[in-house]
């Protein structure tokens, strides 16, 4: 189980698909998990260990540092994901204004009171908003599954935790 986490830390690390707060929180969970292996290891080997109680003490606070760091990101990306939402309703709006103007703009060049230029440019609008509207939402698409990337570290942290308690009774 501790070997698997591990692994999945390292491809986090590694994944540039990941933010900066993701990886390094990957990196600090990576050192306590390797901690609490060795820990674990000896322990099960019936190694005396005389630091065992100050090991484990390590490794937890380090544990806890990993799960305040996983927590500031998940309210960050928490907190940009509410910022696009909101960027996408205003874009919104914004298109269906636009389109209302497009319809004007058609409607004034049958009347011959507009300009076919006119037409054009506002389609040449709609077309560029529509493409700021699709990239805030490949963005939130993004965050969202760096959140959940988070989220599954919290709850591989969580287990650890139960981890640790047990070894607390067991030294």
């Amino acid at each position: 189980m501790l070997e698997q986490t591990i692994e999945s830390m390292d491809s986090i690390i590694a994944g540039e698909d990941s933010s900066l707060d993701v990886r390094q929180t990957a990196m600090g969970t990576k050192v306590a998990l390797t901690a609490l292996k060795a820990l674990t290891s000896q322990s099960s080997a019936g190694i005396p260990v005389d630091d065992s109680y100050a090991q484990l003490d390590l490794t937890d606070v380090q544990l806890d540092m990993a799960n305040h760091q996983l927590i500031r990101s998940v309210q960050n990306l928490f907190t940009l994901c509410h910022q696009l939402e909101d960027n996408l309703q205003q874009l919104t709006i914004s298109r269906e204004s636009l389109e209302a103007g497009l319809r004007a703009a058609k409607v004034q060049l049958r009347l011959g009171l507009g300009s076919e230029l006119t037409v054009l440019e506002t389609e040449t609008s709609l077309l560029e908003l529509n493409n700021s509207i699709a990239d805030l939402k490949a963005q939130e698409t993004a965050l969202k599954q760096q959140m959940n990337q988070l989220l599954d570290q919290i709850e591989t942290r969580l287990e650890l935790d139960e981890q640790i308690e047990s070894l607390e009774g067991v030294l």
